[in-house]
Order: structure tokens, then sequence, then C-alpha cells
């Protein structure tokens, strides 16, 4: 049994459930996931079909899972409902940093590196005999 993992015996359809139970309907619930598939012409069917074949997807939607603490009783939650929070005041469900961030961000590599090789024409090559 995994004690710690608040997923555990939770299908990814009893999580879809319950985040859109819990946020009040698919548009709520797109505010704080902005994915197609709980904005456009929702329904559990399709956004399964989508979180089933998007790991990253997936990952954002039980994080938000967790977050929410809907693996408790209700009795034990500490956290509003989604359908009394605003998109804004939330957490996201997962920080994306800004490209300039990254960009900034990267390590220096620790390969030396070599001199890229410039084309300086035609070379004829030794024959030899």
């Amino acid at each position: 049994m995994q004690q710690n993992n608040p997923l555990h015996g939770l299908t990814l359809q009893r999580i879809v459930e319950l985040l859109v139970e819990d946020a009040g309907g698919f548009e709520k619930l797109a505010e704080f996931l902005p994915m197609r598939c709980f904005s456009h012409q929702p329904s559990v069917k399709s956004a399964l079909s989508f979180l089933r074949k998007t790991d990253w997807a997936r990952q954002q939607t039980e994080q938000l899972f967790v977050s929410q603490q809907l693996h408790l009783p209700a009795a034990e939650r500490r956290v509003k409902p989604l359908a009394q929070q605003t998109a804004a005041t939330a957490k996201p469900a997962k920080p994306t940093p800004s490209k300039s961030a990254t960009a900034s961000a990267k390590k220096p590599s620790s390969r030396p590196v070599e001199p890229k090789k410039v084309w300086t024409g035609w070379t004829v090559p030794d024959k030899k005999s």
C-alpha cells in the first residue's frame, strides 16, 4: 500500500469528476487548468482521452487535485473549493518560467567548446604514389 501517495486508489476519471464537482463545472475548471479539453465542448470522456495521451496535462491536473486536497474528506480540507476561488488568487498548477528567465538561467557547459569549422574553399587532396 502506498500510504504517502494521495493519488493511490484513484482513477483519472474520478480525479476529473471530483475537480469538475469542486469547481462547479468545466467553465470554472478551465480557468485553473487552461486546456482545450476543459474549455471547448468539454466532457469527462474527451478530457480523459486528452489527459491519457499528454503527460504534462495529466501532471498539472493531478497537481491541482492534490493542492485542492480533494483526496481528503470534506471535513479535513483546509482549502476553499475552486468554485469560491479566482484563478488569479489560486496557485498555478505548474509555474512556467518566462523565455528570458530560461535563457539567463542556463548553466555553462563543462565540456570545452570546439571552434566552429569554417569552409574556406576547395582543397586539393594530396596524391599518394
